[in-house]
């Protein structure tokens, strides 16, 4: 699941820098900023894993993306350089994950108050990627091939008001009086 992963960051480095900035709705996260919250997490993951697979029975803490995300500032980053990092980063979880043997892969800590095995971990960096890269995919891709939604990024906002403002009966009666 994770090397097949390297097609959906190869794919990511192929999007453009005008779209990083797209939130696909008001309150959610930017492309830019689920990418970095991509790799953010999977250094979590990877952390929480190199620690339980070293039999460390210390109990990890949890952590909030939510304030994570407010000191980021991959705002101010180039989308490219922010996918680059997340491919460094599965690159180095790639790495750890394959220098683990089988005993490793099976014991168990506690994270974020939960008991939770070192493969479990494994398929919960992969599973992580893999939902935010599918909801990015469909947000990029109709934004790129022209969401029904395509003037909210380029109309300025007192225009974006004025259209959803409008309905069809009033669009009929202002066209037949």
């Amino acid at each position: 699941l994770l090397a097949k992963q390297s097609d959906v960051l190869a794919y990511m480095a192929t999007w453009p820098e005008d779209k990083a900035a797209h939130r696909y709705a008001e309150g959610k996260w930017s492309v830019v900023e689920v990418v970095g919250n991509m790799a953010d997490t999977e250094r979590v993951f990877a952390y929480r894993l190199l620690r339980i697979a070293r039999a460390d029975s210390t109990p990890l803490s949890g952590f909030d993306e939510n304030a994570w995300q407010l000191e980021a500032g991959f705002e101010s980053r180039t989308l490219a350089s922010v996918v680059a990092e997340l491919k460094a980063v599965r690159q180095a979880s790639l790495a750890l994950i394959r220098s683990l043997d089988a005993a490793a892969v099976e014991r168990v800590g506690l994270a974020n108050d939960k008991r939770v095995t070192a493969k479990a971990l494994v398929w919960l960096i992969g599973g992580h990627f893999a939902h935010h890269a599918a909801i990015l995919r469909d947000r990029f891709e109709r934004l790129r091939d022209g969401d029904r939604f395509w003037y909210e990024i380029y109309l300025p906002q007192d225009l974006v008001r004025q259209v959803r403002d409008q309905t069809l009966a009033r669009i009929i009666r202002r066209n037949t009086t």
